[in-house]
Order: structure tokens, then sequence, then C-alpha cells
């Protein structure tokens, strides 16, 4: 005769085995209920972005107020890198950079560079904060573009590295 006493018995392993078959329901369900929130927010962040960006269009094409239209793209902008960021959508993320300085340039030449430059004291101002903060400017983007290089390479790596495993 076999000696089961010791061991568990069929109906406890069963019982861990339904237990542990809720728990991941219920962990799926979770999952399932933040992935949807997170849709949602994609779906509205990414109609801010749109709507923005088509007010600037609208702006900028009719020549109502170029300026105006280049603080809506830069907000569009702003708005775009956000939901690139989060979904992981590097290329885009690489456009709207680009797209955020063409937006500032707008804005200068329309916009702010004429408040700036009409008076003496702005051309001061400009002349001073030039050269401080172009050299910051530009390192603080050479360091942002490089160190998003290197995550999508880790990220590439890791990911050919777990296809490897499998």
């Amino acid at each position: 005769m076999i000696d089961t006493s010791s061991g568990p018995r069929m109906s406890d392993v069963w019982h861990s085995q339904d237990s542990e078959i809720a728990w991941l329901r219920s962990k799926v369900l979770s999952l399932q209920l933040q992935l949807a929130a997170r849709a949602t927010s994609s779906k509205r962040t990414e109609w801010i972005a749109g709507v923005l960006g088509a007010i600037g269009a609208t702006l900028l094409a009719t020549n109502y107020h170029p300026g105006y239209g280049f603080a809506f793209f830069l907000a569009s902008n702003a708005v775009w890198i956000r939901f690139a960021k989060r979904g992981r959508l590097f290329g885009m993320l690489a456009m709207q950079i680009v797209f955020t300085v063409t937006s500032v340039a707008g804005l200068w030449n329309w916009w702010i560079g004429r408040l700036v430059l009409s008076t003496e004291k702005g051309r001061v101002i400009f002349a001073v904060v030039v050269e401080l903060l172009l050299p910051c400017v530009f390192a603080g983007g050479v360091i942002f573009l490089s160190s998003t290089l290197v995550r999508m390479a880790v990220t590439a790596l890791a990911r050919r590295a777990a296809k490897g495993q499998q």
C-alpha cells in the first residue's frame, strides 16, 4: 500500500490550482482595465494633438497671424511628443522634435523676434541670452538624442535576445 499522508492530496492540488487560476484571472482583468484606460487616454491625447495642429495649419495657411499658427504647432508638438514617448514610437518622437525646432523658428521669425529686436534693450538681452544659452541648449539636445538612440539600441538588443531564448 502507498502512503500518501505525507504529501498533498489530489483535492488540495486541485484547490490550489483553482485559486491560482482565479488569481491569474483577476490579474488579467486588472491589466485589461489598465490597458483600456491607457487607450482612452492615448486617444484623447492623439485628438488634442491633432486638433491643435489643425488649428495651427489653418492659421498659417490663412496668413491671419502666422505667429499664432506656430504657437499652436508648438503646443501640438508638445502633445505629440508625450504621445510618442508613452507609445514608444521613436520615429514619431524624432520627427516631432524636428517639428518643435521648426515651430520655435517660426515663432521667432513671425512674432517673438520682432518684439525682442525692436528695442535696443531687447537686442542686448537677446545677445546675452544667446551667448549663455545656445551652448547649453545644443549640448542638451545632443545628450537627449544620444540617450534616446542608446535606449532604442538597448531595447532592440533585449528583444533580439528574448527571441533567441524562445
